[in-house]
């Protein structure tokens, strides 16, 4: 039986070459092309690219559920990894990645509620084609929304690596501070498409910011980490 606590860190690092590749593979299947079928606020489009794509679409709904399974496992290494170095900050960085994963996965609903509103049904007579396909778009969009909740997560669970990174010297520090930036740019993005969705420079600067966490998941890939 597969034990985390016997693993050393030498150990864990070849795990996460393994995990973060697929984890990255099977999360921007479903992270690019889904949203590529909504086509602005044209309902009656996106309706009929669903329809004519259904299969591909449910197949991008099914990567992302299994993106987060990818990211519990990632966590659990992620937390062996840092245990040692400080057991208060580890267990955080557990906590507020766990939280995002069942909002992540809850949004996927709204997908799958989606695809049966494009198709119709006996207990959706009362809807005209129009309305059905106005109410699919609304649940692609709540679907987005609650992929945004889950960001501030995905943010705040980069900080408390950042400050590990930091505190280890597994890795240099300019990794950690790319961590620290990758985590507010996540948190940016959220609080701003809330708030301020049209604020497009903003956006933009997040957007460059979370790219921190790929600083981290690429050195991890290539460097690996300074052990003792």
């Amino acid at each position: 039986m597969f034990n985390l606590n016997t693993l050393s860190h030498k150990q864990i690092v070849n795990y996460l070459r393994v995990m973060y590749p697929l984890w990255m593979i099977v999360g921007m299947f479903s992270l690019l092309y889904i949203p590529s079928l909504i086509i602005g606020e044209n309902a009656a489009e996106t309706a009929n690219n669903i329809i004519q794509n259904e299969t591909t679409f449910r197949l991008g709904i099914a990567s992302g559920l299994i993106t987060q399974l990818f990211q519990v496992v990632v966590v659990l290494f992620i937390y062996k990894l840092f245990a040692s170095i400080d057991s208060a900050y580890s267990k955080f960085l557990v906590i507020s990645a766990l939280v995002g994963v069942p909002i992540s996965m809850a949004s996927y609903v709204f997908k799958l509620g989606a695809i049966e509103l494009v198709h119709g049904g006996s207990y959706l007579s009362s809807f005209d084609t129009a309305q059905l396909q106005s109410l699919a778009m609304y649940a692609f969009n709540l679907s987005e929304h609650m992929v945004e909740i889950a960001s501030i997560f995905w943010g705040i669970w980069l900080l408390p690596i950042g400050y590990l990174v930091i505190k280890s010297k597994y890795m240099p520090k300019f990794i950690g501070w790319a961590l620290y930036a990758g985590g507010i740019g996540y948190l940016i993005s959220a609080f701003t498409n809330f708030i301020m969705p049209d604020a497009e420079v903003l956006l933009s600067l997040a957007e460059v910011l979370t790219f921190g966490e790929m600083i981290f998941i690429f050195w991890l890939l290539f460097r690996g980490i300074k052990t003792k």
